[in-house]
């Protein structure tokens, strides 16, 4: 529509490689903690064996975001 702003959406993805304590090697771990959080369709393995992701839905702001169940509270935040 002429002279009508867009409506915008929101989603949040958060991507995190696991890396061993002493080290800096990565750890292929990604699959088994998907599966530990099996129930938790917004925790999944990401490409590589080491890293995973949490991702949200999609929502019409950022308060929708953050009150996503689930999202850590940092990752709402923008802080992950």
């Amino acid at each position: 529509m002429k002279g009508s702003k867009p409506h915008l959406q929101l989603g949040v993805e958060s991507e995190f490689q696991l890396i061993e304590r002493q080290g800096t090697r990565p750890m292929p771990l990604a699959d088994e903690l998907a599966r530990r959080f099996g129930n938790e369709k917004n925790v999944r393995p990401e490409g590589l064996l080491s890293t995973f992701e949490i991702v949200t839905s999609i929502q019409p702001d950022e308060h929708g975001v953050a009150e996503e169940p689930g999202m850590p509270a940092c990752c709402a935040a923008g802080r992950c």
